[in-house]
């Protein structure tokens, strides 16, 4: 028999027009229901018994779904994954009520897999997508694309129907990162540090998976809007090669603007010392795996057979998604537990690693060895707090991002350990290089009420002191004879920045830019009386004045302030007056993420004083 697969293209934003005069349209044949059109029409709202009579026809199995808006499934549908429903099931469903001589409002699904031929979906979520994956299709297999059978789904979205000899279960195809904000679940800063989330545009529903057919009734999608044919139907549904959706696959991976592996990477196990306990393992025996999963949006249903049964996050009704067995592990059989995946099992060591650090198990291991996890190690809590301002060079800003977000549970279980030396040079990196991030930590710290914060200022202070000490000793080391033409010479941003906005901006001579600082240079006086040179760090991040800015009545003047982290340019517009004053521009501009404080204030205000006559 020949096979089915679907693909399903949605997109969230609405549209005034469909873009019909994208597609191919094919017109039906003679013997296609009357009740079933083509070129873009459907069928009446309620006329699911139709599109019941036509998928019945075209092989697949069915089930009815309901009309509020989530597209569930009415009643169990696992029985029909494997058995087509019967005639007379059909008529229940869709049918004419003999009571009240009325067919029912209801939606109606199409179950994708082996009982409908080999039916798969591939379910997308970006509009913009649709029309570039038919050129790149048609590109790569001139044809393919006249074989699909294609209906808009109602967000506006796509289906791309087609039957093929290997198919497989629920897939991700394309990943992308949408907005959010900080509080929603699976929220993270990206590189531009904007808060987003992770999200599939395109999917496939094959086996264990059903899409909502044309012919359903209006509210069973969340839009009220109908599903519509937009090229062919069920009743038209061709056969292609696996090579062929190999290609569709191919294409489809291809709009994944965020890469995630497939498996879970491969880690470099440390080889154990003779009755160490490793944190991963001893997160095994210990951990509060159940804790875990209902922080991420994962909810109890009962108890099974074999253990405790889960819903994933977002789902409240149905069949469970995984399995808790009595020894921690969890088995999961969703496609849609992201970052989970389908049949595979996981350790609660492994399940900490993917829901609390995004896959990353070295920063895991080092948070549960922060959480008491584990053998201490010999650079414990109780060792003097930031005892070396070598200590510093170790982390990191994202480390130390990470240790501030993680403050909440370490104070909490053990406050002691916020006095260690990673902890107290996570501290002083954020206090230069993220002022919003640091004050946001000693909120942290001063609400707990569990540790003085008397006693941590006063080792930011003495840490702080060290590094200072040290980064004054490396500057005397880097001391070096100018030659006076070199004190004359004109320098721009382009000189030290390839990508800095402004290339060609004048940089004063007692200032040098880094990838990662803006330097203050000093001259003295050498025996032989020529001048030394001495640098310091002003900031720890590149700073530019961009341009400027006039008020529409000409009253009031401001400055484009650009800073480089991570690789990338930040901008901000502000008053010139904030850029003057010292209180004024720890107040106005800490919370931005610019490389002020109350240390290094005065500094930087002398140094934007003599960049806007250069601009």
């Amino acid at each position: 028999m020949a096979r089915v697969v679907v693909i399903t293209l949605k997109d969230k934003t609405p549209i005034a027009k469909s873009p019909q005069s994208s597609l191919q349209t094919v017109a039906p044949s003679s013997d296609s229901p009357k009740s079933i059109h083509t070129n873009g029409s459907t069928p009446p709202c309620h006329d699911a018994e139709a599109t019941s009579d036509m998928l019945a026809n075209a092989g697949f199995s069915q089930v009815p779904v309901k009309i509020d808006g989530s597209k569930a499934a009415i009643s169990t549908w696992e029985h029909f994954q494997n058995t087509p429903p019967t005639d007379e099931q059909r008529a229940g469903w869709f049918g004419i009520n003999k009571d009240t001589g009325r067919k029912p409002s209801r939606g109606i699904a199409a179950i994708m897999g082996k009982v409908s031929g080999n039916a798969e979906t591939i379910d997308g979520d970006d509009l913009k997508t649709f029309e570039p994956l038919r050129k790149m299709v048609e590109d790569r297999a001139p044809g393919l694309w006249a074989k699909l059978v294609i209906v808009e789904s109602p967000r506006p979205g796509y289906q791309l129907i087609y039957r093929c000899a290997e198919i497989g279960r629920n897939q991700k195809l394309a990943w992308t990162e949408i907005a959010t904000t900080e509080n929603e679940k699976g929220a993270y800063k990206n590189d531009a540090g904007e808060w987003v989330r992770k999200h599939c545009q395109i999917e496939t529903r094959g086996e264990g998976g059903y899409i909502v057919c044309v012919g359903s009734h209006i509210k069973t999608h969340a839009t009220k809007r109908p599903y519509k044919f937009l090229q062919g139907d069920y009743s038209k549904i061709q056969e292609i090669t696996p090579e062929e959706r190999d290609i569709l696959f191919e294409c489809c991976r291809s709009f994944s603007t965020i890469q995630l592996p497939e498996k879970a990477q491969a880690h470099t196990r440390r080889e154990r010392k003779p009755g160490e306990l490793l944190p991963g393992h001893d997160y095994n025996e210990r951990g509060d795996i159940k804790a875990l999963l209902t922080k991420h949006g994962w909810t109890y249903v009962k108890e099974s057979r074999h253990g405790e049964a889960w819903y994933r996050p977002g789902k409240s009704e149905g069949s469970p998604s995984a399995t808790l067995f009595e020894n921690g592990n969890l088995y999961n059989f969703s496609s849609n537990a992201d970052p989970l995946q389908e049949d595979k099992w996981y350790t609660p060591f492994w399940l900490y690693v993917l829901l609390e650090h995004k896959g990353d198990d070295k920063a895991a291991v080092r948070q549960l060895a922060r959480l008491n996890f584990g053998t201490p190690q010999k650079a414990d809590a109780a060792q003097p707090a930031a005892t070396s301002a070598a200590t510093d060079k170790t982390i990191t800003s994202q480390e130390a991002a990470e240790i501030a977000s993680n403050l909440p549970e370490l104070v909490k279980e053990r406050p002691e350990a916020v006095f260690a030396p990673e902890v107290m040079s996570a501290l002083v990196l954020l206090k230069n290089d993220d002022p919003g991030t640091f004050n946001r930590a000693r909120n942290v710290l001063r609400n707990s009420g569990a540790v003085s914060m008397a006693l941590v200022n006063e080792g930011v202070k003495k840490l702080e002191a060290e590094q200072k000490a040290a980064a004054k000793e490396e500057a005397r080391a880097r001391l070096r004879l100018v030659s006076t033409e070199e004190q004359k010479k004109k320098q721009t941003a382009g000189d030290f920045l390839p990508d800095a906005p402004i290339p060609d901006l004048i940089i004063p001579n007692q200032y040098r830019l880094t990838e990662f600082e803006t330097l203050a240079i000093t001259y003295e006086q050498a025996a032989n009386g020529r001048p030394i040179e001495a640098e310091s760090t002003l900031m720890y991040a590149p700073v530019l004045i961009t341009g400027r800015t006039q008020d529409i009545n000409g009253e009031g003047e401001g400055v484009r302030l650009a800073w480089r982290r991570a690789g990338r340019w930040y901008h901000f517009v502000t008053d010139r007056a904030v850029i003057c004053d010292s209180g004024a521009i720890v107040k106005t501009l800490a919370n931005v993420g610019f490389p002020i404080n109350t240390d290094n204030a005065k500094g930087v205000v002398r140094y934007l004083r003599v960049q806007p006559r250069y601009v």
